[in-house]
Order: C-alpha cells, then sequence, then structure tokens
C-alpha cells in the first residue's frame, strides 16, 4: 500500500505519517525494484491506533514507550489524567479572568488592569507552554526556511573547519584512539537524534557533530591510508578534509543565494546534483594542482567520488525540505541542518530517499 493511500485510509498526513516512521513508531518496508515504501495492513493498524492515542493527548514519546513495552497503556492513561485535571484546573483560572475582563469592560488600553496572579503554577506552565509554541510551532515561508537552515548549516560548517583546522596532521596517527572516541561519539549523536524530537537536543547535536565530526573523517581517511586506499601523506589528507567542507560551505551560500533568485533552484533535485558534481570537480582539481606530486590517480578518484557522494546527500537533504517546505516549523529546520552536518545521517537518509524521479516518496 502506497503512502497516499494509507493517508485516505488512516485520515492524518503524509508529513505525520513520515513523522511517526522517524520516531520508530511504524516500520514500513521498501519495495526493492523502485524504492518505495510498502505499508502493510499492519502499519494502517498502528497508525490509527497512534491516531486514537494522540487525539486523547498521549505524547508521541510515551506511545514510543508503550510500543516498546517500556510503559503500559494503564500507566500512559493515568498520567494524561492528571495533565488533564492541572488543564482543567488552568481553565477554570483562565475563564475566571476572561470573565472578570468582560464584567470590567476592559479595552486593550486598559488590559493592563486585569489581575493575574502570574506565581500561580497553573499560569506559569500555561506561560512556558504558549511561548514555546510561539517560537517552534510557527510555520515557516520557503525563505523563511531556507534562511534558517542555510544559518544553522553554515555555522556549523564554520565550526568543522575550525575544529579540522586546529587539529595537528600527525595526531590521529599516534594517538588512534582519540580519533576512535570521536567516531563512536558522532555514531551517538545519530543515534541520540534518530530517538529524539526537541528541538533544544538538535541545535545541541548539530555544534557537537560540527566539531566531533572532522575529527572522525580525519580518522576514516588515517586508516584508509593505512590500506593504501587513500594517500598517506596527512597533510594531504588534512587539506582534503578542509577543502570538502569548504567546498560544501561554498555549495550552501550558492544554493542558498540562488534560491531567493529563484525557488526552483533548491526545487529541483537535477539542479543541486548539478551544482554538487562541478564542487567535487573543483575540490579533486584543487588537490591535484596543490598536491599532484603526492597523490596516484586511483587516490584521487577515491577522493572526487567521496566528495561527490556527500556533496550530492547534503543537497539533496536541502532538497527534501523545500519539496516539504510548507509543512515546516523552526524544529524541521534545525533537524534538517543537523542531517546536512552529519556526513552519515545525510547518506542514509539520501539512500532511504532516494529514487530516478524523486528524492522522496
Amino acid at each position: 500500500m502506497k503512502i497516499k493511500d494509507v493517508e485516505k485510509q488512516v485520515g492524518i498526513s503524509k508529513a505525520n505519517i513520515r513523522f511517526y516512521e522517524e520516531e520508530g513508531l511504524i516500520h514500513p518496508a521498501r519495495n526493492q525494484e523502485n524504492n518505495y515504501r510498502e505499508y502493510s495492513e499492519a502499519d494502517v493498524e498502528q497508525l490509527q491506533e497512534i491516531k486514537k492515542l494522540r487525539l486523547i493527548g498521549i505524547p508521541v514519546q510515551e506511545i514510543k514507550e508503550i510500543y516498546e513495552d517500556r510503559l503500559t497503556l494503564q500507566e500512559a492513561l493515568s498520567r494524561r489524567l492528571d495533565e488533564i485535571e492541572k488543564e482543567e484546573r488552568t481553565l477554570k483560572e483562565t475563564k475566571l479572568t476572561c470573565q472578570k475582563a468582560l464584567k470590567s469592560k476592559l479595552d486593550i488600553t486598559s488590559i493592563d488592569q486585569l489581575e493575574i496572579e502570574e506565581e500561580k503554577e497553573e499560569w506559569q506552565v500555561r506561560l512556558a507552554i504558549l511561548l514555546k509554541e510561539d517560537i517552534v510551532q510557527k510555520k515557516l515561508s520557503r525563505d523563511e526556511m531556507n534562511n534558517e537552515i542555510a544559518c544553522f548549516f553554515i555555522a556549523g560548517t564554520i565550526l568543522s573547519v575550525i575544529s579540522i583546522w586546529l587539529l595537528p596532521k600527525d595526531y590521529i596517527g599516534t594517538h588512534l584512539y582519540v580519533g576512535m572516541i570521536s567516531l563512536a561519539a558522532v555514531v551517538g549523536l545519530l543515534i541520540i537524534g534518530a530517538c529524539s524530537a526537541n528541538m533544544k537536543v538538535h541545535l545541541a547535536l548539530l555544534l557537537l557533530g560540527a566539531v566531533v565530526q572532522p575529527v572522525g573523517l580525519f580518522t576514516i581517511g588515517t586508516l584508509m591510508g593505512r590500506g593504501y586506499i587513500v594517500c598517506r601523506d596527512t597533510a594531504v589528507l588534512k587539506q582534503y578534509v578542509i577543502y570538502l567542507y569548504g567546498g560544501v560551505f561554498i555549495l550552501a551560500i550558492i544554493l542558498w543565494m540562488g534560491s531567493k533568485l529563484n525557488r526552483y533552484i533548491l526545487n529541483k533535485l537535477w539542479i543541486s546534483m548539478f551544482a554538487s558534481l562541478i564542487m567535487a570537480v573543483v575540490i579533486a582539481q584543487m588537490l591535484n594542482q596543490k598536491y599532484d606530486h603526492l597523490m596516484a590517480t586511483g587516490e584521487l578518484i577515491v577522493g572526487f567520488l567521496c566528495a561527490v557522494i556527500y556533496l550530492v546527500a547534503v543537497s539533496g537533504t536541502w532538497t527534501l525540505a523545500n519539496a516539504d517546505w510548507g509543512k515546516y516549523n523552526r524544529y524541521h529546520a534545525v533537524y534538517t541542518s543537523n542531517k546536512m552536518i552529519n556526513v552519515f545521517a545525510t547518506i542514509f537518509n539520501a539512500a532511504g530517499y532516494y529514487s530516478g524521479k524523486n528524492w522522496r516518496r
């Protein structure tokens, strides 16, 4: 069953279905021939269950815990009833306050005369929720979304360049355990990101990933160099990683500025892929000119292919965000930027969504 059929049958949007999949609540299979998601009757039934649980206010995280047998439905319902009682107290306070305002015939110029006991827990909780919703739930226009993704991603890329620039070229070779810890940290950040739907968590992961990931990539290059797959000269390897992040930085600027002139720049996969290919050629040419005497042709080709994979995956992830821009808010902008910064998340995302005609189905 295709996603559009599930959307009609269950009565929830494609964006929500994809979100629940990303949160690990459903696990549709992939058609090996065309890479489409294939939803089973079990997936549909589970989505129906999720919809009912969400209707009564059970949080997504608790639904996940229920399916993972870490929480019973009875426990979740008990928690929800406690929350409802708090909500009822808050609504009662709000109702009384509104009635006072009506009775006093207040207008906007005299609203400051309205007495609200803001120190009460009910008001504090309500204010915190409303302020968070104002920031996180605000729907973004296409330009606003691209601006936020670009700013977060470019900031992360700058951190990555600084991180690898400050790393001594021979340090990982003599302290390989540091590189392995960095790789483990990158994988750990990827797992945490997949398990969390909190915007602050993803923003922290973006910044941490931007710092530790270049060290992880340098470690992979060091290990590949020992196997004679890439150049063994660590100075060349370090310069390559700097070129890679510098290239994706410039590519992001080009796509971002281009999208302001023509929105189709970030809406057509072939445009972003073509721009990525050109940038990969530029990176390879710069390496060839500077280190031609130190690099064999095969090593240069490996470097070129790695650059193509990363650049195409990053630009494709951004293209995907523009394809779904009508459903996006600030959380999704941060989440997308985080996936673009994390090389492994970017490539996994691309592998999962790529097909011949569309990036995502």
